[in-house]
């Protein structure tokens, strides 16, 4: 009896580990830069963007303070989690001073389609993608009550969420 609970502990153990270590497996995962000065040591690294005026203010609840943005190319990791492989496509980064307002996603939504809907990739960070590269120096999202991106949905627009492309000096 005792050598079968030692042989059951040690296969939970040996289990445990192996669920461990395989769930932070990063290798060919889609990634975001850390910031602009990652995206640019990454090599995918486009423009900047900026908010203006900053904060942008939607209503009296909903304010982005937008710390940084930046366009980048698609990427994902390889073997080394500082080794970098492009993919196609292009990704909008936002960062933000504070956390994301409750309810994100959920109760309210950044974008009225799935093709521009902006997304969160942590508690002060949003993001989005774009297919091809974008062409204009302005880009404006819808910002709607609720979830509705299907096409079809009736929308409650609440206000725009507007981004600059930062012209280099």
């Amino acid at each position: 009896m005792k050598k079968q609970l030692n042989s059951m502990i040690l296969n939970f153990i040996a289990f445990f580990l192996i669920s461990f270590y395989s769930c932070g497996d990063f290798q060919n995962q889609p990634g975001v830069s850390d910031d602009i000065k990652d995206s640019r040591r990454r090599g995918v690294y486009i423009c900047e963007y900026i908010a203006d005026p900053n904060p942008i203010k939607v209503n009296d609840t909903l304010v982005f303070d937008v710390k940084m943005a930046w366009l980048e190319r698609r990427w994902k990791y390889l073997e080394n989690y500082d080794d970098t492989s492009p993919m196609d496509g292009y990704q909008l980064v936002i960062l933000t001073e504070n956390a994301i307002h409750k309810g994100f996603d959920k109760t309210w939504t950044i974008g009225i389609d799935f093709k521009r809907h902006i997304r969160p990739c942590g508690d002060k960070c949003l993001m989005t993608e774009f297919e091809n590269l974008p062409i204009s120096n302005k880009e404006i999202w819808k910002l709607q009550a609720g979830r509705r991106l299907n096409p079809e949905a009736e929308k409650i627009i609440l206000g725009d969420f507007t981004l600059y492309k930062k012209q280099n000096p």
